[in-house]
C-alpha cells in the first residue's frame, strides 16, 4: 500500500490531534477487545498516542492512511503490552510460589526487641533507615550510604551518630524494665 505524501512538519501536530480526536474511541474498542481490562485499554491508548506522538514524522497525510496507521501502532502496543503482562503475571507466580515453599524465618517478639524498635522510631528517619539497612538488612555502612546516595563520611557520621542516640534512649529505657522483672 503506498502512503500518501506526508504533511508539512507545521501541521503535524494540528493533524495528530485531529486524528486523536476522530478516532479515540474506535481504538478504544478496538484496543479493549485485545487486552483483559478496560483499564489496561485505556492505559494502552494512551500508550499508542505517545507512540503516534514519537513518530509523528511517519503519519501518512490522509485521514484515512493516519487512522490505519493508528489501529497499527495500536495493535504492536497492545501485543507488547500483553507480552509483558504475562511476563509479569509469571514472575509474581514465581515469587509467590518461592516465597510459599520458603523456611519460615520469624521469631518471636521479645520485650527488649520491642524496646530496641522503640529507640529505632525515635531515632530522624535517615538515622533509622541507615540503621535498619546495616543491622536488618546486612549492607556495610558504606554500601548503606551508597543506596541512600550519601558519601560514605556523611554516612558514617550519621551512623555514629544514631548509635548514640540508641544507647541514650536504650539506657533510659534498661531501669523501667530491670524494675518490672523485680
Amino acid at each position: 500500500m503506498r502512503r500518501g505524501r506526508k504533511a508539512p512538519d507545521s501541521d503535524l501536530e494540528s493533524r495528530l490531534t485531529s486524528t486523536h480526536r476522530a478516532n479515540a474511541p474506535d481504538l478504544l474498542r478496538f484496543i479493549g477487545r485485545r487486552v483483559e481490562t478496560p483499564e489496561d485499554a485505556a492505559d494502552v491508548l494512551a500508550e499508542t498516542f505517545l507512540v503516534a506522538w514519537r513518530r509523528i514524522q511517519h503519519m501518512p497525510f490522509t485521514d484515512t492512511e493516519a487512522r490505519m496507521w493508528l489501529y497499527g501502532i495500536a495493535k504492536n502496543t497492545s501485543t507488547n503490552w500483553n507480552r509483558s503482562a504475562h511476563r509479569r503475571n509469571s514472575l509474581s507466580d514465581s515469587l509467590r510460589d518461592q516465597i510459599r515453599h520458603a523456611p519460615q524465618t520469624y521469631e518471636p517478639i521479645s520485650p527488649s526487641s520491642l524496646d530496641v524498635q522503640r529507640a529505632l522510631d525515635k531515632l530522624p528517619p535517615s538515622h533509622r533507615e541507615l540503621t535498619i539497612l546495616v543491622h536488618w538488612d546486612g549492607f556495610t555502612i558504606a554500601e548503606a550510604g551508597i543506596i541512600l546516595e550519601l558519601p560514605e563520611a556523611t554516612a558514617r557520621s550519621r551512623y555514629y551518630k544514631a548509635k548514640q542516640l540508641l544507647r541514650l534512649e536504650l539506657s533510659e529505657e534498661a531501669p523501667s524494665e530491670a524494675a518490672v522483672h523485680q
